[in-house]
C-alpha cells in the first residue's frame, strides 16, 4: 500500500548517489525492462559454465611452476607410479598365506589396479638364489661342496635356505603386506571419487569369508578417500542446521517467502554467471570455485540485509514506495558498493599471488563478488516494484527495537566517556598481539586434515613394524652399478632407514661367482652322484636336503646368473619403468606428514640424487611455512581497500573512521588465535579476504551515516546501522559456526577465524569508531 509522501523529492544529483537515484526512478516506473536489460548478460554466460571442463582433483590445483611439484608429476607420469596402496592383513598365521594369495589373486583383477602382490616369487627366487643370497650364505654353499662334513657350516646354510627376509619385508608372524598399484595416480581423481571404497569393498567382501582375519588400507588414495568422505558426510549432516540457523536470523528483517525469493534469485544467477565467467578465463573449474558459493552466499546476503533494513527504516518515515527506494539506493547503496569493491579487489589481489589455488579462489571471489553487487543492487528495486504493484511490497516486519536499543546502548555509552572506550580498546588490542611471538605457521597436514582417518595410523604401524611406506623417495637409474651406489650412499644418511632396488637381486660379485661355480661343476656332479647312492640306500633327510642344494647349484651353473630380462613380472614392474628406466627407491626413517620435514628429505635425498622426488614434494609445497608472496599480497590489499575508500569518502576523517573496526577486529584475532596456540594454515589463509571484506563492511556503513546526516551523533550513526550490522555478523557467523563439529581441524580453525574476528570488528563498529567520532568532530562546513 503507498503512504503519502512527507518528504521532499530528492533534488537531481551526479555521481554515484545520481546514478543510484536514477536506477531507482527506473526500476521503480520499468521494472520488467531493468530485470531483463541486466539479467540478459548474466544469462549468457550460465551456458559456458556447463560447458567448461571440470577438474576437482588435487593435481588441478598444484602450482606446477614449483620445479619439485613439476618434477613429481613428470616422473610420476613417465615411470607409471599411479597410487600406492598397502593393505595390512592379519590373522592366524597357519592360513594367512591362502588368504594373502585370495586377496591378492581378487585385487589384481580389479579394473582399478594395476598390479598387486602380497610376497616375492618364491619359485624364481629360490631357483635363483645361489646368484642373489648374500656373501656369506654362497660361501657357506661353496664350503658345503668341498666339505660336506662340517656340520656347523651344514647347519648354518640351512638355516640361511629360506629366503632371506631383507629379501621379502612383507612378512611378519600373522601379519602380510599386500602391495597395489592403481591404474590412476589419485592426485589425478576427482574429490569424492568412490574408487577406493569401490577396493576396500571388495577386499572386506573376502574378508568377511574368513573369520579371524583383518585388513586395513595405507597410502595417499586411503588416506585422501576416508579425510574426504568423513568431512563431507559430517558436512552434509550440519548443512541443514547452518542453513536453518542463517534462515532464523535473516527472518528477523524479512519473513516473506517471497521476500526471500527476491534474495536468492540475484545470488543463484551470480553464482552461475561467475561458474562461465571462469570457465571463459581460466578453460577449467577446479575444487577452488566450490568455496566461493559460500562466499557469494555469505557476503551476498549482507548486501541485501543492508538494503532491506534501510528500506524498512524508510517505508517506517510513512514515504511513498517511490520515494523509500530511492533514499534507500541513494543512502545505502553506496556503502554496499564500497564494501563490495573492497572485498571484490581484496579478491582480485590474493589472485595476482603465484599459487594455482590463490589465483583460482581469488578470481572467482572477486568476480563472483562483482555479478553479485551488481545483481543485488540491480536487480532488487525493480523486483520490489513488482512486488509493491502487487500489494506485497510494504508488508516487511519492523525492526527489533530491542535489539536497535542495545546497539544504541553501547554506541551511547562509548561516546559518553570516549578517552575511556578508546584507552580500554587499544590496552585490549595490545593484550591481545601481546601473543604474537606465539605466532607459528602449522606445516602438519595430520592438524589440518580430519582427525578420523584409520589409515594414517595404519601407515604407522606399518612403518613401525615393517619400516616400509606408500611414499617413498623414488629415483630413476641407468643401470646396475649406480643403484649399488645410492645404495652405499642412503645407508650412510640416517634420516632413511632402507632402500629397495634391483641391485639386491644382481650382486656385484655375480661374475666372481659364476667362476667359481665354474671350478666347482665337476665337483658339485660327484657330491650330486653320492647324495643319490647314499638315498637309494635309505639315507635319511639331510641327504635329502644336501641331493637338493646340489641340484641348485648345478642348475644355477648349468643358467648362468639372471638378466634384467628374466625379472618376474611382479618385480619389473615394482623396479622396471616402462621406458626401461631402473627405479630405486629409499624409505624415510619416519612417515612424516609434515611440509618442513619433507623439506629437509627432499634436501637430503636430493644430495645424493638430484632428481628424487616423492609425494612429500607436494605436501612441502603446500604446507611449507615459507611464502614469500604473503607479505606483497597482505601490502597489496591493504592498499587496494585504502585507495577504493579515499575515492568513495572523500575526507581523512572518515577514511579513518571506517578502517578502525577491520584493523582493531583482525590485529586482535590474530593476537588471540596466536595466543591460543592455533597454527596458521592453508585453509585459514582462504577466509583472509573475507573478514578483511567483512571487517572493512561495518566500518564504511558506519562512516557513510555519519557523512550523510552529520547532524546526527556518532552514537546515533552507530545505532541506526547498528540492526544491519549485527544482522550480517549473525548470519555469517551462523554458517560457519557448524564447522566447528566437524572434527576436522582446518574447517575448525577457519570457524574460529571468523567467529572471533567478525564480533570484534562489529563491537568496535558501534564503540571505538563512534568514541573516536566524538573525539574528532567534523569540520563545520565539511559536508
Amino acid at each position: 500500500m503507498n503512504r503519502p509522501d512527507t518528504t521532499p523529492v530528492p533534488t537531481r544529483r551526479t555521481g554515484l548517489r545520481g546514478l543510484l537515484e536514477r536506477h531507482a526512478t527506473l526500476s521503480e516506473r520499468h521494472p520488467l525492462r531493468v530485470l531483463i536489460l541486466l539479467s540478459a548478460p548474466f544469462l549468457a554466460l550460465t551456458p559456458f559454465a556447463l560447458s567448461t571442463p571440470v577438474d576437482l582433483s588435487f593435481a588441478g590445483i598444484m602450482d606446477r611452476d614449483n620445479p619439485e611439484i613439476e618434477r613429481y608429476f613428470r616422473l610420476s607420469r613417465r615411470y607409471q607410479l599411479g597410487g600406492e596402496l598397502i593393505l595390512l592383513l592379519s590373522g592366524p598365521e597357519s592360513r594367512i598365506d591362502d588368504v594373502a594369495s585370495a586377496l591378492e589373486r581378487d585385487l589384481a583383477g580389479s579394473d582399478l589396479v594395476r598390479s598387486a602382490y602380497f610376497s616375492m616369487p618364491t619359485q624364481w627366487l629360490t631357483e635363483n638364489a645361489i646368484w642373489i643370497a648374500e656373501r656369506p650364505v654362497f660361501d657357506a654353499w661353496v664350503r658345503l661342496v668341498r666339505d660336506p662334513s662340517d656340520l656347523d657350516n651344514a647347519r648354518f646354510l640351512r638355516e640361511e635356505m629360506e629366503i632371506p627376509s631383507n629379501l621379502d619385508p612383507t612378512r611378519l608372524e600373522g601379519m602380510r603386506l599386500i602391495q597395489v598399484r592403481l591404474k590412476e595416480n589419485p592426485l589425478d581423481v576427482a574429490l569424492g571419487n568412490a574408487s577406493f571404497f569401490e577396493l576396500a569393498a571388495q577386499a572386506e567382501e573376502l574378508i568377511a569369508q574368513h573369520p579371524g582375519f583383518t585388513a586395513e588400507f595405507s597410502g595417499l588414495p586411503a588416506i585422501a578417500a576416508q579425510d574426504q568422505t568423513r568431512t563431507l558426510g559430517t558436512i552434509r549432516r550440519l548443512s541443514p542446521f547452518s542453513l536453518l540457523l542463517v534462515l532464523l536470523v535473516f527472518s528477523r528483517i524479512e519473513r516473506r517467502l517471497v521476500g526471500l525469493a527476491v534474495v536468492v534469485f540475484p545470488l543463484l544467477l551470480a553464482i552461475s554467471a561467475t561458474l562461465g565467467a571462469m570457465g571463459l578465463v581460466l578453460g577449467k573449474i577446479t575444487v577452488m570455485e566450490t568455496f566461493f558459493g559460500v562466499t557469494i552466499f555469505g557476503l551476498g546476503i549482507d548486501f541485501t540485509i543492508h538494503l532491506i533494513v534501510r528500506q524498512q527504516e524508510e517505508l517506517l518515515r510513512e514515504r511513498r514506495f517511490a520515494s523509500a527506494l530511492v533514499s534507500t539506493l541513494r543512502g545505502t547503496g553506496r556503502g554496499v558498493i564500497a564494501g563490495a569493491l573492497t572485498t571484490a579487489g581484496a579478491f582480485f589481489v590474493t589472485a595476482a599471488a603465484p599459487d594455482p589455488v590463490a589465483l583460482h579462489l581469488g578470481l572467482s571471489g572477486g568476480i563472483g563478488l562483482l555479478f553479485c553487487l551488481i545483481l543485488v543492487v540491480g536487480m532488487m528495486p525493480p523486483l520490489w516494484a513488482l512486488l509493491d504493484r502487487h500489494g506485497l511490497g510494504a508488508a516487511s516486519p519492523a525492526p527489533s527495537t530491542e535489539r536497535v536499543s542495545l546497539v544504541m546502548h553501547t554506541a551511547t555509552i562509548a561516546t559518553r566517556h570516549p578517552r575511556i572506550c578508546l584507552l580500554v580498546s587499544g590496552l585490549l588490542m595490545g593484550a591481545a598481539l601481546a601473543g604474537a611471538p606465539r605466532f607459528r605457521v602449522e606445516t602438519d597436514l595430520q592438524k589440518v586434515f580430519n582427525r578420523d582417518v584409520p589409515a594414517v595410523a595404519t601407515v604407522e604401524r606399518i612403518q613401525d613394524l615393517f619400516e616400509l611406506n606408500t611414499a617413498p623417495w623414488v629415483m630413476g637409474v641407468d643401470n646396475l652399478d649406480q643403484t649399488r651406489e645410492l645404495e652405499a650412499q642412503f645407508k650412510e644418511e640416517p634420516l632413511f632407514s632402507r632402500t629397495e632396488s634391483i641391485a639386491r637381486f644382481f650382486p656385484s660379485d655375480q661374475p666372481e661367482r659364476q667362476s667359481i661355480l665354474t671350478d666347482l661343476r665337476s665337483l658339485v656332479s660327484e657330491r650330486l652322484e653320492q647324495a643319490e647312492t647314499l638315498q637309494q640306500a635309505g639315507a635319511g633327510p639331510e641327504i635329502a636336503a644336501f641331493r637338493d642344494a646340489m641340484e641348485l647349484l648345478r642348475d644355477a651353473e648349468r643358467r648362468g646368473p639372471p638378466g634384467i630380462e628374466d625379472l618376474p613380472p611382479t618385480l619389473r614392474e615394482r623396479f622396471v619403468a616402462p621406458d626401461g628406466t631402473l627405479l630405486f627407491y629409499a624409505y624415510a626413517a619416519k612417515p612424516t606428514f609434515d611440509g618442513e620435514q619433507a623439506a629437509v628429505e627432499r634436501r637430503a635425498a636430493q644430495a645424493i640424487h638430484p632428481d628424487a622426488t616423492a609425494l612429500a614434494t607436494l605436501l612441502e609445497g603446500m604446507l611449507a611455512a615459507e611464502r614469500p608472496w604473503v607479505k606483497g599480497v597482505a601490502a597489496g590489499i591493504l592498499a587496494f581497500v585504502v585507495i577504493v575508500l579515499a575515492v568513495d569518502l572523500r575526507s581523512f576523517r572518515y577514511l579513518t573512521l571506517a578502517l578502525v573496526p577491520v584493523i582493531l577486529g583482525t590485529l586482535s584475532t590474530f593476537g588471540i588465535l596466536c595466543w591460543l596456540g592455533i597454527g596458521f594454515n592453508v585453509m585459514t589463509s582462504l577466509v583472509v579476504p573475507l573478514i578483511v571484506g567483512l571487517g572493512v563492511d561495518d566500518g564504511i556503513h558506519v562512516a557513510h551515516r555519519l557523512k550523510e546526516k552529520p547532524e546526527d551523533s556518532p552514537a546515533a550513526a552507530a545505532g541506526a546501522v547498528g540492526r544491519a550490522i549485527l544482522m550480517t555478523t549473525a548470519t555469517t557467523c551462523s554458517s560457519f559456526l557448524v564447522l566447528l563439529f566437524t572434527n576436522h581441524a582446518g574447517l575448525e580453525s577457519m570457524a574460529l577465524v571468523m567467529l572471533i574476528g567478525l564480533p570484534l570488528c562489529l563491537l568496535a563498529s558501534i564503540t571505538t569508531l563512534p568514541a573516536l567520532a566524538t573525539l574528532w568532530p567534523a569540520e563545520r562546513g565539511a559536508q
